[in-house]
């Protein structure tokens, strides 16, 4: 069976979203630009089906083995931030309580342990599962540096820049660290520095809309509600958005099995040209 028709979306808000270039991580990075952040990112999903294998060779490579997909993003935030209030995670503008696979929470009390900072409520109105992005991240580099050109490579775990007694490549570490408030309010993001961040998973499986975790295979497809899946990175108190990658399922064979049509299917955004500005400048 084919993979299913997928369309990833990104930018600073949800009603400015355009068409990322998924897997040409070296030739066109998306760029993100705000009053709150700005920088680049790029998506990669495994075997995706217009350009099915990253340009920069991504799963590959040791960060990437086992992977299914990866948001890689590279950029400063503009206005200081405590890294307490920078969170990252899922958001929904409709329930989803009725459309919740068997063995939720189970799946739940397994990304609590492998996460142990991240809160959600799915059983609101516009559900969310969100974590403090420096204890989430499976990767992060920070630097303190003017350069500011677009690297493709995944970056190497190293927060000594901010955290010096955070050992370099110890991604445990800066997790269990992070996962302190009093750690997390201790650490100031602005745009003196350059936040590189890799978000990668290997339990969902884009070639066939499946969900693999704590024993169970489950179908996506089966339980989508025809929402699409957002990942974001804002403030704790809602008051800035940071970067939004948004995945929205376009294929027309499950839209149909599922009773979509294609627009009540589509994704928040409005479309446009990607973007391949490979530089970007803070004032």
């Amino acid at each position: 069976m084919a993979p299913p028709k997928l369309q990833v979306l990104a930018g600073p808000s949800l009603d400015s979203l355009s068409p990322v270039a998924v897997n040409q991580d070296v030739s066109k990075p998306f760029k993100i630009s705000s009053s709150s952040f700005e920088g680049f990112l790029t998506v990669r999903i495994r075997g995706f089906e217009e350009f099915p294998d990253p340009e920069s060779g991504y799963f590959d490579k040791e960060e990437g083995h086992g992977m299914n997909y990866s948001i890689q993003v590279q950029g400063r935030y503009l206005k200081d931030v405590s890294s307490d209030d920078v969170l990252f995670g899922n958001v929904f503008e409709k329930p989803i309580r009725t459309s919740l696979p068997y063995g939720t929470t189970a799946i739940l009390k397994f990304v609590k342990f492998i996460d142990p900072a991240i809160q959600h409520d799915l059983n609101g109105d516009k559900p969310w599962a969100l974590s403090p992005l420096l204890a989430t991240m499976n990767s992060i580099h920070i630097a303190t540096t003017e350069k500011d050109q677009w690297n493709p490579e995944p970056p190497k775990e190293d927060l000594t820049s901010l955290v010096e007694n955070l050992q370099t490549g110890d991604v445990a570490q800066r997790k269990k660290h992070f996962a302190s408030e009093e750690h997390r309010k201790s650490v100031t993001l602005n745009k003196e520095v350059i936040v590189t961040s890799d978000f990668c998973n290997g339990y969902i499986n884009f070639n066939n809309l499946s969900l693999s975790i704590v024993g169970m295979e489950i179908s996506l497809a089966k339980y989508w509600d025809g929402q699409p899946v957002t990942y974001i990175a804002k403030h704790r108190s809602d008051s800035e958005v940071y970067w939004i990658v948004q995945f929205q399922i376009v294929d027309p064979d499950i839209l149909q099995e599922r009773g979509f049509s294609d627009s009540s299917a589509a994704g928040g955004g409005a479309g446009g040209e990607t973007q391949e500005q490979d530089t970007f400048g803070v004032d």
